[in-house]
């Protein structure tokens, strides 16, 4: 069994709400570095120094996914960016944030170019898509970058690094 270094705290409360793993600073009196929390299928929320980002937008109820989203959207804070890895309904589901009141300032990328013209008509006015190898800065302190995955069927799939000048 592989243990977790000390510097790290794993929280793993019931199901129905937010699970959440923290890494604890190696500075004396200095705030965590990032915190990663849970919200719903491969929906998270990571925050990186002063980025918080989310990942796989994930709030609807359904038939076929049957967890429920650990935060609602009306109390979602701002966010610095929403990720889009794939088209997959389950880990894409952007008009489930028509609600989400920081449309406006929050940058969307996504893997394809049809996963942004979706979320610019649910009103993400600062949405692209982010091809392979590009970045982008989300604050002074961090950057976002998009990593190939693979293509199937002629659908692209993107992972994310989150960069910063002491974390990657």
């Amino acid at each position: 069994m592989t243990r977790a270094p000390p510097s790290t705290r794993v929280v793993v409360p019931q199901l129905g709400t937010t699970r959440s793993f923290r890494m604890t600073s190696a500075r004396p009196n200095e705030a965590p570095a990032w915190h990663v929390t849970r919200i719903a299928n491969a929906c998270v929320l990571l925050r990186l120094h002063d980025a918080l980002i989310m990942t796989d937008p994930w709030f609807t109820d359904s038939p076929y996914f049957t967890e429920n989203a650990a935060l609602p959207v009306a109390k979602l804070p701002a966010l610095h960016a929403i990720l889009g890895g794939h088209w997959a309904k389950d880990h894409w589901d952007i008009e489930s944030l028509r609600d989400y009141e920081h449309k406006a300032t929050t940058k969307v990328c996504t893997a394809e170019e049809h996963m942004a013209k979706k979320a610019r008509r649910v009103g993400f006015s600062q949405s692209r898509r982010l091809p392979w190898g590009e970045q982008i800065d989300l604050t002074a302190r961090v950057r976002l970058m998009a990593i190939p995955d693979h293509t199937f069927v002629g659908r692209v799939t993107s992972n994310y690094a989150l960069i910063s000048e002491d974390l990657r």
